[in-house]
C-alpha cells in the first residue's frame, strides 16, 4: 500500500512513460489499474518504474490493432527496446520482474509461454550474433576503427551518405539477416535454423562482393577465394562459388544450410526485390553492393526491419551492433567463450543495457538445448562433457551424433535385419514397408500444414526429415530385435504387431525432430500418427536401452517424454488407459502387486534393518540392469494376460546343493534354488501392470524427493502418505486424476496426512519445495481442473457449461477432500502409539541415480572393481591386487586371474589357508563353486529386475 503523495508521483511517472510511448487511452488506463491492484496486494521490491514498465508491457500485449489487410498487430506498436529504455530497465531484470508479475497476477499459461518465447528469442539472437562476429572477419576485411564512429544524428541535420565499406557491410548483413529472419516466426526460437539462415545471408553477401570484384571488401586470406583472385589476369566467372562448405565443417549441417538458402531465404529475397526493398539484379540477387544502389538498399532494409519491429513488439536486435563497435574501438578482441555484455548504444545513440552489471546471466545459452534432467531414468545418461563449448556447438551436437549413427544407412532393412526377419515363420518385411509408407505420407502431410506458402518446398524439407527418420527406424528395429532374440528364440508374435512398428517409427521421427530443434514439440508426433500415449510409452525404454549411442540430451528428452505420459497424458479423458482399466476385472493394481520380486525382497530387508535401502541404478544400460521388462514382447503383450517365461538358471535335471551360509545369504540362496526354471514374477503381469509399475516408481521418486526437502523423515508417516496416494489412484482415479496431473494428487497427499496427524505442512511450503523438481511448472498448481466441460438441457435446448479451473488449494477443498475424507479421517484416531484400523501400504523403494563416484563393487571375497578416482575399500589385513589399463604389466593381471580362479584366496603361497583351517577338500571346493554360481545367478537376476 502506498501513500497519496507517493501515489501521485507514481501516476506522474506512469503518465510520462505512456506519453513517450504514445499509448492509447485504453492501454494507459488498464496498465495503471493493474499496477494499483498489484501494489495493494503485494510488496513490490525495487524501482517502481520497473514495475510500471511491466504493467505497460502486459497492457500492450493484450492490445490488438487491426491493419489495412485482414491481419492484426499485437503489442500496440510499442517495441520492447523502447519500453525498457524509457524505464531504465535491462533485459535480465525485465525477464525476472515479468515472471514474478505473471505469478502474482495469475496470468494465463499462454502469456507465460510468450514470455518464454521472447527470452528464447533473445538467447538465439545472442548466440547467432557471436557466431556472426566469428564468421565475418573470415570472409570480409575487419572494419577500420575510424569507420565505426557513430555520432548521434540530429533531426535538423542532413544525414551523411552511407559508404560501402567493411563497417557498413557488417551492419548491412546483420540488418538483412534479422529482417529476413523476422519474416518467419519459427526462426525466432530455433537456434540451428537461425544459424543456417545466417550462413545463407553471408553467402549472398560474398557473392555480391565477389562478382563485383570488391577486393577492398573481401579478406584476401579467405579459403573460399580462387587461387588467382589477386592476379591481374583474374577473370570473374559467371557464377560465384558457394562458401557455406568453407564456413562450416559438418557436411550435414552445410547441406541443411544450403537448403535454407535455396528454398526459404531466396523466396523472401525475391519479395524484397519485387517490393523495392532491395535494388539490383532480381534474377540472381546481385548488384546489392553497387555504389549507386548500396545506400538505397541499406536504408530500405533498415526501414523494413523497423516496420517489423513495430508490428511484433519484440526487442531491437540491432543493439548487438553497438556492442561490436565498442569492442572494435577498444581493441578488445576476446574469444567468444568469454563474451560479456556492457551497456551499449541503440540506433538512436541512447545507452541501453542488455544485462545488469555484476550479474552473471547465461543468456548466451539457449535453455531448450540443455533440458533439465528428469528424476527418473538417469541411469542411461553418460557423464557430462566437462569441455566448455559454445551454445551453437552444443545445439548442433545432436545433429552430428545422429548423422554419425546413420552414416551409410539406407531407408530399407540392412542385411543383418533381413536375416533376422527371414528366420521367422512369416516374413514381415512387406508389412513394415507398408507401415513406413503410410506413416510417412501422414508425416509429410501434417508437417506442411503449419506453413501455407511454398508448399512444394516445405514438402521437400519434410521429405528430408522423413528419410532420416526412416533410416533410424530400420536401425532401431534391428537393434531391438537383435536383443529380443537373446531373450526369446521365437519373436514371431512380436513382429506381426503393427503397433510395435508404428511406435518405433513415431519415436524415430520424434528423435529426428528433437535433434533438429523442430518447432513441432511432443506430443505433436502422437497427433500426427494418431498413436495413443499409453501405447507410445511402451517403446521408449526399449529404444533408450538399445546399443545406439544417442547424445546425452536425447536420452534426457526421451526420459522427459516418458514422465510426461505417465504423469498426465495417459490420464487424459480420451486416453485408451481408461478403456483398459474398465476391461480389467481386477481394476487398478496396488504398487505391491506390480513390483518386481527383487524390489519386494529389498523392501523386506529394509523393514528388517529399519533403514532405508535404495536400489541404485547403473550408470550405463546393461542387459541385467533394467527396472522394467527386458523384453519387447512383454511391452506389447495383452494388457492383462501373462506370458510364459522359459528361461532357466540351470539345465533341466541339474542338481545343486546349497552350502551352509549365514543369515540372509542362506535365505537368498534357497530362494534362488526354489525358483530354478521359473523365475518369480509380479502378482500382476501384462502391459497394464508394466505401465503402473513405471507410474508408481515415478510417484515414489517424486514423493521421496518432496519429503526429503520438507524434512519428513519418519518412515511411518511416509508410509501413510503413500497409502493415501495409492488409494486415491486405485479407488478414485477417474474423479481425481482424469484430465489432471500426478503431482497434484501427490502434493495433496503430502498435505492431508500431516494435517490429520497434527504435524501440518502448509501448501506454500509444499509448492515451494515442489518447484525444486525439474518437471515442476506453475500451471500445475495454479491451473487445476475443478469441473470438466459439460452440457445441460435448459428449456429444451442444450447449453455448454465451460470447464472451471482454480489453484491447487481450491482443488483440495472442493474436489480432493470430498472424495478422500472418509478414508483419510481413519488416520485421525491414531495417536502415534496405537495402530489404526486400516492396512498401511509398504513404502516403495524408488530407483535413484547411482553416485558418479561409486564405491568399490565386491566380486568375490577380496576382489573388487572400482572407478580409478574412488576411495579404496579393502581389508587392511589382506593383500590387494591392482591393475591399471595401459599402465600395469601383464603379471598384475595374471595375479588377479589366479585370485579369481581360487575364489579370492591367497595365490602366492603353496597352501590355501582360510581362517587358520586346513586346505579345503574337494567337496568344500565343489560347494564353494556352487555357492559362487548361485550368487552369480542371483546377482544377474536382481540386477535385471532391481528397478
Amino acid at each position: 500500500m502506498v501513500s497519496e503523495d507517493v501515489d501521485d508521483q507514481l501516476f506522474k511517472k506512469h503518465t510520462d512513460l505512456c506519453n513517450k510511448l504514445n499509448l492509447d487511452i485504453k492501454a494507459v488506463t488498464e496498465s495503471w489499474e493493474s499496477f494499483q491492484s498489484l501494489s495493494k496486494n503485494f510488496s513490490l521490491e525495487g524501482d517502481p518504474l520497473h514495475w510500471l514498465g511491466c504493467a505497460v508491457f502486459v497492457a500492450c500485449r493484450k492490445s490488438l490493432t487491426p491493419t489495412v489487410g485482414s491481419s492484426v498487430i499485437e503489442g500496440n506498436c510499442v517495441s520492447l527496446t523502447s519500453l525498457l529504455r524509457y524505464c531504465n530497465l535491462n533485459l535480465s531484470q525485465f525477464f525476472c520482474n515479468i515472471r514474478r508479475w505473471s505469478e502474482m497476477t495469475n496470468m494465463s499459461e499462454e502469456f507465460t509461454r510468450k514470455i518464454d518465447l521472447l527470452e528464447e528469442s533473445f538467447s538465439v539472437t545472442c548466440n547467432v550474433f557471436k557466431e556472426y562476429c566469428t564468421i565475418f572477419p573470415k570472409i570480409f576485411k575487419t572494419p577500420d576503427p575510424s569507420e565505426l564512429e557513430a555520432p548521434k544524428q540530429h533531426r535538423n541535420r542532413k544525414q551523411k551518405s552511407v559508404q560501402c565499406n567493411p563497417s557498413k557491410i557488417f551492419e548491412f548483413v546483420w540488418n538483412l539477416y534479422i529482417t529476413v529472419r523476422g519474416e518467419d516466426s519459427t526462426y525466432s526460437n530455433d537456434l540451428v535454423q537461425s544459424y543456417h539462415l545466417l550462413l545463407g545471408i553471408c553467402d549472398l553477401a560474398f557473392k555480391n562482393a565477389f562478382l563485383a570484384e570488391r577486393r577492398d571488401l573481401i579478406n584476401p586470406q579467405f579459403a573460399g577465394l580462387p587461387a588467382d583472385w589477386l592476379c591481374v589476369t583474374f577473370k570473374t566467372p559467371d557464377e560465384a562459388p558457394c562458401i557455406i562448405d568453407k564456413i562450416i565443417s559438418n557436411s550435414g549441417n552445410a547441406l541443411d544450410a544450403k537448403y535454407v538458402e535455396k528454398y526459404q531465404c531466396r523466396s523472401i529475397l525475391a519479395n524484397y526485390f519485387k517490393n523495392c526493398v532491395l535494388l539490383g539484379n532480381e534474377m540472381n540477387f546481385t548488384g546489392i553492393f553497387d555504389i549507386q544502389l548500396f545506400e538505397s538498399n541499406f536504408r530500405g532494409v533498415k526501414k523494413a526491419y523497423e516496420a517489423q519491429l513495430l508490428s511484433n513488439g519484440g526487442f531491437d536486435e540491432r543493439i548487438f551492433l553497438a556492442e561490436y563497435r565498442r569492442r572494435i574501438l577498444e581493441k578488445e578482441h576476446e574469444s567468444q567463450t568469454t563474451w560479456s555484455f556492457m551497456p551499449v548504444s541503440s540506433e538512436s545513440g541512447d545507452e541501453f543495457s542488455i544485462d545488469s552489471p555484476g550479474r552473471n546471466h547465461n543468456f548466451g545459452t539457449i535453455s531448450l538445448k540443455v533440458p533439465e534432467t528428469p528424476l527418473t531414468g538417469r541411469r542411461f545418461l553418460g557423464p557430462r562433457d566437462d569441455q566448455e563449448v559454445n551454445s551453437l556447438a552444443a545445439a548442433t551436437q545432436n545433429i552430428a551424433r545422429l548423422q554419425v549413427m546413420l552414416s551409410g544407412k539406407l531407408p530399407q532393412p540392412s542385411e543383418a535385419l533381413k536375416r533376422i526377419l527371414q528366420s521367422c515363420s512369416i516374413n514381415p518385411t512387406s508389412k513394415m514397408a507398408d507401415i513406413v509408407k503410410k506413416l510417412g505420407d501422414k508425416f509429410v502431410s501434417n508437417f506442411t500444414q503449419l506453413k501455407t506458402p511454398n508448399i512444394e518446398e516445405q514438402n521437400e524439407y519434410a521429405q528430408r526429415r522423413l528419410i532420416c527418420g526412416t533410416n533410424l527406424f530400420y536401425k532401431l528395429i534391428e537393434s531391438i530385435l537383435e536383443y529380443e532374440k537373446t531373450i526369446n528364440t521365437d519373436i514371431s508374435n512380436l513382429i506381426q504387431k503393427d503397433l510395435f512398428y508404428e511406435c518405433v517409427f513415431a519415436c524415430s521421427m520424434e528423435i529426428v525432430l528433437y535433434s533438429y530443434n523442430s518447432q513441432r514439440k511432443f506430443p505433436w508426433i502422437l497427433t500426427c500418427f494418431g498413436i495413443d500415449a499409453c501405447d507410445f510409452v511402451k517403446i521408449i525404454e526399449l529404444i533408450v536401452r538399445s546399443k545406439d549411442p544417442f547424445y546425452r540430451d536425447t536420452y534426457k528428452h526421451l526420459n522427459k517424454i516418458e514422465e510426461t505420459i505417465l504423469e498426465s497424458l495417459a490420464w487424459k479423458s480420451n486416453s485408451n488407459l481408461w478403456t483398459l482399466i474398465k476391461q480389467c476385472e481386477q481394476g487398478i493394481p496396488k504398487e505391491e502387486e506390480v513390483a518386481l520380486p527383487s524390489q519386494i525382497l529389498n523392501r523386506k530387508s529394509q523393514e528388517d534393518t529399519s533403514s532405508l535401502q535404495i536400489i541404485e541404478e547403473p550408470k550405463t544400460p546393461t542387459k541385467a540392469g533394467s527396472p522394467g521388462p527386458t523384453s519387447a514382447a512383454e511391452q506389447f503383450q495383452s494388457p492383462i494376460a501373462q506370458i510364459t517365461v522359459s528361461r532357466q538358471l540351470f539345465p533341466t535335471g541339474a542338481k545343486s546343493t546349497s552350502p551352509k551360509v549365514d543369515g540372509e545369504k542362506q535365505n537368498l540362496a534357497e530362494e534362488v534354488q526354489e525358483n530354478i526354471g521359473s523365475p518369480p514374477k509380479p502378482k500382476r503381469t501384462g502391459s497394464l501392470a508394466i505401465f503402473f509399475r513405471k507410474f508408481y516408481n515415478l510417484a515414489a521418486v517424486r514423493m521421496e524427493h518432496l519429503c526429503t526437502h520438507l524434512n519428513i523423515t519418519d518412515d511411518d508417516l511416509k508410509r501413510k502418505i503413500w497409502t493415501v496416494f495409492e488409494v486415491s489412484i486405485q479407488k478414485s482415479a477417474e474423479p481425481l486424476l482424469k484430465d489432471r496431473h500426478l503431482d497434484q494428487l501427490l502434493m495433496c497427499a503430502v498435505y492431508v496426512i500431516p494435517k490429520v496427524l497434527q504435524k501440518p505442512q502448509t501448501f506454500m511450503d509444499i509448492m515451494k519445495r515442489y518447484r525444486q523438481q525439474p518437471q515442476a511448472a506453475s500451471h500445475i498448481y495454479r491451473s487445476v481442473l475443478l469441473e470438466s466441460k459439460s452440457t445441460k438441457i435448459v428449456d429444451g435446448r442444450k447449453e455448454e457449461i465451460p470447464e472451471r479451473r482454480g489453484d491447487l488449494i481450491e482443488f483440495y477443498n472442493s474436489v480432493y477432500v470430498v472424495e478422500m475424507k472418509n478414508f483419510t479421517f481413519k488416520f485421525a484416531s491414531n495417536s502415534g502409539t496405537q495402530p489404526c484400523d486400516i492396512l498401511v501400504s509398504p513404502l516403495p523403494v524408488p530407483s535413484v541415480r547411482r553416485n558418479l563416484v561409486s564405491p568399490s563393487i565386491q566380486i568375490i571375497k577380496n576382489v573388487f572393481v572400482k572407478p580409478l578416482d574412488s576411495p579404496v575399500i579393502q581389508n587392511s589385513n589382506s593383500k590387494s591386487y591392482s591393475y591399471f589399463f595401459s599402465r600395469s604389466p601383464s603379471k598384475d593381471l595374471k595375479d588377479i586371474n589366479r585370485a579369481i580362479n581360487n575364489n579370492g584366496l591367497n595365490v602366492n603361497g603353496k597352501r590355501l589357508l582360510v581362517d587358520g583351517e586346513e586346505v579345503p577338500n574337494s567337496k568344500r571346493i565343489a560347494n564353494r563353486k556352487v555357492q559362487s554360481l548361485l550368487e552369480e545367478r542371483r546377482s544377474q537376476y536382481v540386477n535385471k529386475n532391481s528397478n
